[in-house]
């Protein structure tokens, strides 16, 4: 008996543990597939503004994205989340919607090169030429050794005859002449980085990106799978929480009504 009541304590503790395991890998896992779900969410709504951004043109441009991101490793939701962006910018400036096109898929590639020549985030040298050719900000740009200065624009306008029917001064051209031609002026000043995404693919710091991007990939395949399926049962899930939450609304004044009445008593 006392050898049996001996093992009992170590018997407990073996199944506590082996539960306690269980549940780390179930959390672990359910961490993951909501990862999966919201990353495979946020996809679905770079494709819409995508689609709305470049209408006519969708379909090929979106192939060029797919291409550029299953080449080199990147984000697939990534790449089409900011050549959508990039788009939109250019059509909010009413750029014509080829010229945009070709901004927009021009500004990716270049966003990657650079991120890859200067060994920064992809998220900040995209957002330094968001700042820079749509909004005139010369700071972020000027971080890569790029100026946009009226200077060098007006520069341009003196000695470039591609830009003769701009007129004299840059301050005088509507957004949308302006944001091309800091375009211009930045990918001219930019030649040294050109490709080179491609040309170190196989760097450290490169291959630490295909990684990031293998693996935004490999959620983005996982939560496909899995959303359809989840989308009817959120659809159940959130009409019972609303349930829920309107009997509780409905209880708490008759609650307080009652309170109140025993209180006058």
């Amino acid at each position: 008996l006392n050898e049996t009541a001996e093992k009992a304590p170590n018997s407990i503790g073996k199944q506590i543990i082996s539960i306690a395991a269980v549940v780390k890998v179930v959390k672990s896992l359910t961490n993951a597939l909501v990862s999966s779900l919201t990353e495979s969410g946020e996809f679905i709504e770079n494709l819409n503004l995508f689609a709305v951004t470049f209408g006519d043109t969708y379909k090929e441009t979106l192939d060029w994205s797919l291409d550029l991101a299953n080449n080199l490793g990147f984000a697939s939701s990534e790449v089409v989340r900011f050549t959508g962006l990039f788009k939109q910018l250019a059509t909010s400036l009413e750029i014509a919607s080829d010229i945009g096109d070709e901004m927009s898929t021009t500004l990716t590639q270049l966003g990657y090169d650079l991120a890859s020549f200067y060994n920064i985030d992809t998220e900040s040298s995209f957002e330094k030429l968001q700042a820079g050719i749509f909004s005139g900000q010369t700071k972020p740009l000027r971080s890569l050794g790029l100026d946009v200065t009226y200077q060098t624009l007006d520069n341009v306008l003196k000695t470039e005859e591609a830009f003769a029917s701009f007129g004299a001064t840059s301050k005088s051209l509507d957004q949308a002449a302006k944001a091309q031609l800091r375009l211009y002026v930045v990918l001219k000043n930019s030649v040294n980085a050109w490709g080179d995404a491609t040309k170190t693919i196989e760097s450290y710091e490169n291959q630490l990106r295909v990684l990031q991007g293998s693996m935004s990939n490999f959620k983005l395949a996982i939560g496909d799978v899995f959303r359809d399926m989840f989308s009817d049962a959120l659809v159940f899930i959130n009409g019972f929480i609303q349930g829920i939450t309107a009997i509780i609304r409905a209880f708490v004044p008759m609650q307080k009504e009652v309170e109140n009445t025993s209180a006058a008593m």
